[in-house]
């Protein structure tokens, strides 16, 4: 058995088991899975001419519609289960890969393996990956995308039944063996690179599966689910506890900022009822006052005015959404204007603005001011950030009465309130309040830890406990960046609560940060509190470059630990033993074609005979008569007359007499270039 033929029995292997597991199922790909290796010996095989590329598309489609009939009508949906789902349409695709890949090796000419083996291969690894994602199994996921990637190579590159004994060997010579290995780890790395980038669309390719196959309300679903990502959308406590818990580590946002953005606000709450913030603002449409062209956002866009604003400090920041966030927009509380595209936006009153025309996946660059926020809440906020639930316990009131007893100012207020949560409160995900009671009374009063949304609320109650106006916030609290220092990324895990204040005093809104230091500083990625002055910084940069780019992260870690002429010469060197091996070989093909080229003594007219020779193979190739390369002109022309090609069998004949006459004219050649048309 050769080499190939190992490889494919690898692949049908690998594709049998990966589908038993992913599809719960055994029968369907132990069946495939004999077919399939019975395949490989092609002892049973349809060569199908001259027509056997249409015939192989029309039997690839009606496998089609029949996997696409058993996806509508044999999934019928019960009680409790909703009918198909994205589950069930990357499935329903699986078993069609499967099946196509078997049908191939019964098709075709009985020598060679079907090079679409290894397409068919990677269509069955990327769709039993999905599942594998859906399933959130993305450490079995990477590794198989690199063995998918390494057997197409391999497979494609080893010397099949054609090149037993006399064929140019792929793998010869200390320069070709270079070459191939130097090709084969790029390969790799790019399509690591590849797959780094599609994760960043994994919501989208999820319902891929639904798109292709129709299922448009279950896709409906599934969006809506998508839209909820950022969580600005529900001021319901204990709605962090899932997502927290999960350590999703997909990014969310990518903000491109000179300074780390940290509070990131998406939604605000003013008044709290039944263990839930309800947002009662008022909102308005804002227009554009201008248009132009910004390549980075997305092509035209238009300048968005907010809240009136001195800008003494103007900043700026670009925020891309990675994932389907519905109309929410993310922006600091300093924001004074925004650019986007969109035809209006709307803006309510605790400057926040959202984007109605926002379809998937956008961007938008927001200018704000490094200054506080001094426009002082309406008449009616204030009233309505001051309103505390009107049966609340008074435990709690004699709470804020004994920590503002010595307080006179909104300042030593939002410090005690701050330090009574640090001194008597620890930072824990495992908060279970009973059904029947108050979740933010039973925190006060009974629990000793919490995470961000209780803090945040119990500081909120407090302060307006106090007379001072407040509300609840949610968002991102942004400190993580990437290798680049101007770009920062925003995952699941930096959800979080907090709360803004109106100092009185000092005429300015106050960020309230009551939660403790726990959750803002502890990072599975990233600790923010370690600088790139610490070995642990830079071994978490290289871990997560080289997660993200393969063998090229190493270069652009070095890069950035570097830094100018240093990090230069150590990537220019890396390059140049990199680029050894491929300069070495081309070299090497130079000199031969040189060599062949001032030794060459064939006349023009014996040069353009064997042209000839390459165009009439190419022709018979294309209606799948190929001449193998030891097979001599006179015994090919004896097998196309066995063929019923007599009239290119005697072109052969022709071509054949005239090759080796010793003397050759001009009206030979063109007499046989016409009998070619």
């Amino acid at each position: 058995m050769n080499g190939q033929r190992i490889i494919a029995v690898l692949i049908i292997l690998t594709s049998s088991l990966l589908s038993a597991h992913v599809l719960h199922e055994y029968a369907y790909p132990s069946i495939l899975c004999i077919l399939g290796l019975l395949g490989v010996a092609r002892k049973f095989t349809w060569d199908i001419r001259p027509e056997r590329r249409v015939i192989r598309l029309f039997l690839l489609l009606v496998l089609l519609v029949v996997f696409g009939l058993h996806y509508r009508f044999a999934l019928i949906p019960t009680y409790g289960y909703p009918g198909p789902t994205a589950t069930h349409a990357w499935q329903t695709v699986t078993r069609y890969f499967l099946a196509s890949m078997v049908l191939m090796l019964y098709l075709g000419n009985p020598h060679r393996l079907p090079l679409s083996l290894g397409l068919f291969f990677l269509a069955i690894i990327l769709c039993a990956g999905q599942l594998l994602l859906l399933d959130d199994q993305s450490k079995v996921f990477r590794p198989l995308e690199l063995l998918a990637v390494a057997c197409v190579i391999l497979f494609v590159a080893a010397p099949g039944d054609a090149h037993k004994r006399g064929s140019v060997n792929a793998l010869g010579g200390g320069s070709r063996r270079l070459l191939f290995v130097t090709v084969f780890l790029v390969t790799l790395n790019v399509g690591w690179i590849v797959g780094s980038l599609l994760y960043r669309y994994q919501v989208t390719l999820n319902t891929l599966g639904l798109r292709l196959l129709g299922n448009e309300a279950k896709l409906i679903q599934m969006d809506a689910q998508a839209a909820a990502i950022g969580f600005s959308n529900s001021g319901e406590l204990s709605s962090l506890a899932a997502m927290k818990t999960d350590q999703d580590l997909n990014p969310i946002l990518k903000i491109k900022s000179a300074s780390r953005p940290e509070y990131l606000r998406a939604k605000a709450f003013e008044i709290y009822r039944n263990s839930a913030w309800k947002d009662l603002s008022f909102e308005e449409a804002i227009f554009s006052k201008g248009t132009r062209i910004a390549l980075a956002l997305g092509g035209m866009v238009g300048l968005y005015p907010m809240k009136p604003s001195f800008a003494l400090e103007t900043r700026e920041m670009t925020i891309e959404h990675l994932k389907d966030m519905g109309q929410t927009m993310f922006t600091p509380l300093t924001a004074y204007q925004v650019e986007v595209d969109g035809s209006t936006l709307m803006l309510n009153d605790n400057n926040l603005v959202y984007n109605p025309s926002a379809k998937g996946k956008f961007a938008y660059r927001v200018f704000y001011d490094r200054q506080p926020y001094r426009i002082p809440p309406q008449r009616s906020q204030w009233r309505r950030m001051l309103k505390v639930p009107p049966d609340l316990d008074p435990a709690i009131h004699r709470m804020a009465e004994r920590l503002f007893a010595d307080c006179h100012t909104t300042t030593q207020k939002k410090e005690a309130v701050i330090k009574h949560f640090r001194d008597n409160y620890d930072y824990s995900l495992d908060i279970s309040p009973p059904a029947d009671r108050d979740k933010l009374t039973y925190f006060l009063l009974h629990e000793t830890s919490g995470y961000c949304e209780y803090f945040a609320s119990g500081a909120a109650i407090l302060l307006r406990l106090g007379h001072v106006p407040t509300r609840y916030v949610t968002g991102f609290y942004v400190t993580d960046r990437e290798l680049s220092s101007t770009t920062w990324i925003a995952r699941n895990i930096n959800a979080h609560a907090w709360v803004e204040a109106w100092n009185e005093e000092r005429r300015r809104w106050d960020i309230v940060e009551a939660t403790v230091q726990a959750e803002l500083t502890v990072n599975p990625l990233l600790d923010s509190a370690e600088g790139p002055g610490h070995a642990r910084f830079w071994y978490q940069q290289l871990l997560q470059s080289v997660s993200l780019y393969g063998v090229p992260g190493l270069f652009i870690w070095l890069y950035d630990f570097g830094g100018g002429i240093v990090s230069a010469a150590m990537v220019l060197a890396i390059g140049a033993i990199v680029m050894y091996p491929i300069l070495r070989f081309a070299q090497k093909r130079w000199k031969a074609f040189h060599l062949r080229r001032s030794t060459d003594t064939m006349t023009s007219e014996q040069r353009h005979l064997k042209r000839l020779l390459r165009k009439m193979d190419l022709r018979l190739r294309s209606r799948g008569l190929k001449r193998e390369p030891q097979e001599t002109i006179n015994a090919f022309s004896r097998r196309l007359d066995t063929c019923e090609q007599t009239r290119a069998a005697r072109w052969y004949d022709r071509y054949g007499a005239l090759r080796f006459r010793a003397r050759l004219t001009t009206d030979q050649v063109v007499s046989l270039r016409q009998a070619i048309s």
